[in-house]
């Protein structure tokens, strides 16, 4: 498999605060891959740094077209980002499977038919419970925001999908989570 994406001892520094220290990972082309950790575990800055919103105080990344360390190279478009999702402690390992076959919806079906048949189309997307979509929606602050006292007891996860790979089979879906050490 291709890398697509690949990030070399990434940091970022807010004064004497260390927000990311030095993070390498890499992302293969048909991979979804996702940041975990607590609240202030520098999640949300490493998306930051990826999508080019702020610029990073040490390390490299390094996509299939370019490389962006201290110049400021446009490669947001090469980025999806999908906001923080919610989980309860100790919830992850039987809610992330509804999570993720709730991903495509998001991105309509069409793409999808291009990777599987019809039929597993409606039985992965379809077949989901009312309730696992409401939470799911819900979750993603796409019906209603969430408590903030709430929020600040969950684990947040964020999901980085690298040129459009978001849109794969829930099939042959391939998972990998960096844990971000807690604080």
């Amino acid at each position: 498999m291709e890398t697509i994406m690949k990030v070399t001892n990434l940091a970022k520094y807010f004064k004497d605060i260390k927000a990311v220290d030095h993070i390498s990972f890499e992302v293969m082309q048909g991979e979804l891959f996702a940041l975990l950790g607590v609240n202030g575990a520098g999640k949300s800055t490493t998306i930051n740094m990826l999508s080019t919103l702020t610029k990073p105080s040490e390390g490299l990344f390094i996509n299939t077209s370019s490389a962006w360390g201290g110049l400021a190279t446009i490669v947001s478009t090469l980025v999806g980002f999908l906001g923080g999702i919610y989980i309860p402690v100790g919830g992850l390992p039987e809610k992330i499977g509804q999570f993720l076959a709730y991903l495509p919806i998001l991105h309509g079906t069409a793409l999808i038919r291009k990777v599987v048949c019809e039929e597993a189309i409606h039985e992965t997307f379809y077949g989901l419970p009312t309730e696992c979509i409401r939470i799911f929606n819900e979750k993603m602050g796409i019906v209603i925001k969430m408590n903030e006292s709430i929020v600040t007891q969950r684990f947040q996860l964020f999901f980085l999908a690298a040129c459009g790979i978001i849109a794969v089979s829930m099939i042959a879906l391939r998972l990998r989570v960096l844990k971000v050490n807690d604080r």
